[in-house]
């Protein structure tokens, strides 16, 4: 089966973990990632889909027999020089990174072949879908390192990014380093207690994420 959907970044780490790239499930997904656009507040472009709609059903019907798909000489002599240039040389350092998000991708691209090839509708994947399907090669390693960031975060590091962010900004506003008081208004909707707080500042300066500097004499905070 298979499915189409739309997702923000945040809310992958609540379909996919890290383990899921040593397993191998994360390259069953074909991710495409593209730029913010403007909130509207009304409404938007209406958008036909009769024309795509027809071109899929042409598809289907030229696919309902069931077809076997193979490659022509050229394209695969292509794939062959890329797959042992490019692609396996960054899985093995993606491996010695201590991250496996790039081990099947080649799998990924395979898929790619078929989807587009059967969107032209060949029967054999010729050389030029093999090119085009290439040239999607840094799109797909920075798509699927997203990803990867994402599936590895947690609540807890996404709050230390933005307590970090906000001793950054007070900072530079007010040119010297906040108390825990100005940094807990800035996050207090996004944590629990105070406790939660503390305990995260003196994680950050035990990592040496954040310097702490002790108030002057007589001074508070």
């Amino acid at each position: 089966g298979s499915v189409i959907s739309t997702t923000q970044n945040r809310s992958l780490r609540k379909l996919l973990d890290k383990g899921d790239d040593g397993s191998g499930f994360i390259n069953r997904w074909i991710f495409a990632q593209g730029k913010l656009k403007p909130r509207l507040s009304m409404g938007g472009p209406e958008i036909d889909v009769s024309g795509p709609g027809k071109m899929l059903v042409q598809i289907h019907q030229w696919a309902f027999k069931g077809r076997k798909v193979g490659m022509t000489p050229d394209a695969y002599l292509a794939w062959d020089n890329f797959f042992h240039a490019t692609l396996v040389p960054a899985q093995e350092k993606a491996d010695d990174n201590g991250t496996a998000v790039l081990a099947r991708l080649d799998l990924t691209m395979k898929k790619l072949f078929l989807l587009f090839s059967s969107n032209v509708m060949e029967e054999t994947v010729s050389r030029d879908t093999v090119d085009r399907v290439i040239k999607l090669w840094p799109y797909l390693v920075k798509t699927f390192g997203v990803v990867h960031v994402e599936m590895r975060k947690t609540e807890v590091s996404d709050l230390q990014d933005q307590v970090i962010a906000q001793i950054k900004r007070l900072s530079t506003k007010n040119g010297k380093a906040p108390s825990r008081k100005d940094i807990y208004d800035c996050v207090k909707h996004k944590i629990s207690d105070t406790k939660e707080l503390v305990d995260m500042l003196t994680i950050l300066v035990k990592a040496e994420l954040i310097l702490e500097v002790p108030p002057p004499k007589g001074v508070r905070g």
